[in-house]
């Protein structure tokens, strides 16, 4: 019955997950608040939450754009049950900024697949890029997929290797002018690098630690199933395919060797790897799927009650 309604893409689907991942919010706001309820908190959150919505919209968009999944719902559907792991990036702000940059970066790494100005293309991954790392440093082995991404689709113009360097350059500038002429100072990049662990950290919470065992068991899951779907679809798709993997393993190490104790670069890490979640449901037996569904959709309650041991 799950997998029947979330195997097609309709806007009543996307309606159900958008109250479903309200839900979620509301819980999560409501929870965690430190602060009274007025106005303008509400506000706050109301543009958080409508955030969560376009980053809803926009895995849609760049599954069914670039032909990732078979017309389904089940991308949207695992990134839904599976932020509800981590309930602190999901109600602020800058988690939910990045993870939208994030997929906004990777929709234009993926659509260097098009033969067709790739140098603009590169120039506004790039650009995304800078502000990704200028608001989480520890997503900084980004710039490995970038230039991974032009290595597969671009590799015949030297000159496209250089984009980033200029695109980088371009946005510290504007970082630079803006911050001396509203602040009259110096804008400098090195000081935002000094929340990097560079260690290896794992978390102290038993909210968090059942949250990233939740996470290690759909990733484990799904990459079964991806290099299943990777021996047999087309070469195009296989290489976005193992680009989007990349940028999972690459957040994921982030995650843990220079992230924090907050979560919030794993709520970055399900957006991206949602990309390739459209056809991880494909068991001849109905039962099987529903049964995944519901497990990974209850995982935010068991993440929610292990909490309560030890916020």
């Amino acid at each position: 019955m799950l997998s029947r309604f979330f195997s097609k893409s309709q806007p009543i689907v996307f309606v159900v997950l958008a109250l479903y991942l309200f839900g979620g919010f509301l819980l999560a706001f409501l929870h965690d608040r430190s602060t009274p309820i007025n106005l303008l908190l509400i506000g706050k959150k109301t543009g958080i939450y409508l955030l969560l919505v376009l980053i809803l919209l926009l895995i849609n968009f760049i599954c069914k754009r670039n032909k990732i999944d078979h017309q389904n719902s089940y991308a949207i559907l695992f990134f839904t049950i599976l932020s509800l792991n981590y309930p602190q990036g999901l109600i602020g702000f800058e988690p939910v900024f990045v993870a939208m940059l994030s997929l906004l970066f990777m929709r234009r790494v993926l659509n260097l697949k098009n033969h067709h100005g790739h140098k603009k293309k590169i120039f506004e991954a790039s650009f995304f890029l800078y502000f990704i790392v200028l608001l989480q440093p520890a997503l900084t082995p980004l710039i490995i997929v970038l230039y991974a991404g032009i290595a597969t689709y671009s590799y015949g113009d030297v000159k496209n290797f250089l984009v980033p360097l200029v695109a980088f350059f371009s946005a510290f500038m504007l970082c630079q002018i803006y911050t001396r002429i509203l602040n009259d100072e110096w804008f400098y990049l090195l000081s935002f690098f000094d929340q990097i662990n560079l260690r290896f950290s794992f978390y102290d919470t038993n909210r968090l630690r059942t949250g990233f065992f939740m996470t290690v068991l759909f990733t484990l899951y799904m990459t079964i199933m991806v290099l299943k779907d990777m021996g047999q679809t087309n070469v195009q798709r296989r290489s976005m395919l193992r680009l989007i993997s990349f940028s999972g393993l690459m957040i994921l190490a982030s995650a843990l060797f220079l992230g924090g104790q907050d979560g919030d670069i794993l709520f970055t890490y399900h957006a991206v790897i949602a990309l390739q979640a459209g056809n991880i449901l494909k068991f001849k037996k109905k039962w099987v799927n529903e049964a995944i569904i519901l497990f990974f959709a209850f995982s935010g309650a068991f993440t929610w009650f292990s909490g309560l041991v030890n916020v």
